[in-house]
């Protein structure tokens, strides 16, 4: 199956390019919509971007955004937005960022008030942020309790940008580590701790989110699957050993490798601990559809505060399918598997959530989700990518009669 570029390795890396010395290279840029809005914001500030082929060539500000002005959306891209925020917040001028309906619940806040404490001047005004920014002293900043990692990661890539560079006290370490840890990556790639930082030449890998759907998919239809392997930096990556854990026996994938369509599943309750992966939850409740004595999923409680409330959403999607489903804290539980029931299960304009019922339409053909456009949010060809691997383009792996998608 083919996978989307990793829209959470590029935004990492668009937003330290912009501030290089010299024109990186990105091969296999994301054609995602929160890559697309970041990009645009990056242009209205000043960075000059262009696509030639297979590869985009930003070219860097050897240093903060000075003397920018105008209005850019943010879509509903909650890592374009805070990314995007520090990073302005950091130079010199003024933006007023629109965000989108469902970003425009998400957490902000914490962002913007560590933001304005270094030297902002952040308003929230309904669904926009009003920034006029002259530079950010840096230093201290505390992320404890933090909803998300983002917020921290956000600071450490403006740092380059900042008088001296912030002083992160991150979120819980076991739920912020795996991303700050990608983050951190990110900024030694680029030369971190020297500045100017340095321009690159990098290959976006594969999206590990997308590889664990796809996974998912291969194991609940029985269909063999060959996949890109996502590399070792995303926290994603570790799903297949998750799996190993749980009770399913496969592979290791390195590489480009095959899972069989034989993978033995056990008569116990799967159980997944998705502490600093909470983003594999939609993966994992796929699987309720062929577990024998349901999956269990811990850990992960900013699962409310992501592009839905995706226990809740996860929970609810189940039911409608016919599973038996319990939402709990930090994750939830599901009943043995069932016969699955045909219908429209809502997904909340939730990306994530639309795929997977889209996996689950695999096994059940009547089973639609409400709104399959949402995947251009992070992976726009997926009902054709689904539908090319499944063999047979039926109205589930379409999404919805609508032939265009």
């Amino acid at each position: 199956m083919r996978l989307p570029a990793s829209k959470s390795v590029a935004a990492r890396w668009l937003i330290l390019a912009a501030q290089a010395d010299g024109t990186s290279r990105f091969t296999g840029m994301p054609d995602a919509e929160d890559t697309r809005d970041l990009l645009g914001v990056l242009e209205l500030a000043g960075v000059e971007v262009r696509n030639e082929g297979r590869h985009t060539f930003v070219d860097g500000l050897s240093g903060p955004p000075r003397g920018f002005s105008g209005k850019a959306s943010l879509g509903e891209g909650a890592a374009t937005a805070r990314f995007a925020l520090a990073w302005l917040a950091a130079g010199q001028g003024e933006m007023s960022l629109k965000m989108g309906p469902s970003l425009a619940q998400r957490p902000m806040d914490r962002l913007v008030d560590c933001l304005n404490a270094m030297g902002a001047r952040i308003r929230r005004r309904g669904r926009s942020l009003e920034l006029v920014a002259d530079g950010l002293a840096g230093g201290p900043c505390d992320m404890v309790n933090a909803p998300t990692s983002q917020f921290a990661s956000a600071m450490l890539l403006a740092g380059p940008s900042m008088a001296v560079p912030p002083v992160v006290r991150p979120a819980d370490p076991e739920l912020s580590g795996p991303y700050l840890h990608l983050t951190r990556r990110a900024l030694d790639r680029f030369g971190w701790p020297r500045l100017p930082l340095q321009a690159r030449n990098v290959t976006v890998p594969p999206d590990a989110s997308a590889a664990a759907l796809a996974l998912a998919a291969s194991l609940v239809t029985g269909r063999p699957l060959r996949i890109d392997a996502p590399g070792d930096e995303q926290p994603d990556r570790v799903f297949p050993d998750l799996l190993r854990r749980a009770g399913l026996a496969l592979p290791r994938i390195h590489g480009k490798a095959s899972v069989p369509a034989d993978a033995a599943w056990p008569d116990f309750t799967l159980c997944f601990d998705l502490g600093g992966t909470p983003d594999l939850a939609p993966a994992v409740a796929v699987l309720a559809a062929r577990a024998s004595a349901g999956v269990v999923v811990t850990g992960a409680p900013q699962l409310a505060a992501k592009e839905s409330h995706r226990i809740h959403g996860l929970v609810d999607g189940l039911r409608a399918a016919g599973l038996a489903a319990e939402p709990m804290e930090d994750g939830f539980r599901t009943g043995p598997a069932t016969p699955l029931r045909p219908g429209v299960i809502e997904d909340h304009g939730d990306h994530r959530l639309a795929m997977a019922w889209g996996i689950l339409g695999l096994l059940e053909p009547g089973i639609r989700t409400s709104n399959p456009g949402c995947v251009a949010k992070s992976w726009p060809s997926f009902w054709v990518d689904l539908a090319t691997w499944a063999g047979d383009l039926t109205g589930a792996a379409r999404g919805a009669e609508d032939p265009s998608l």
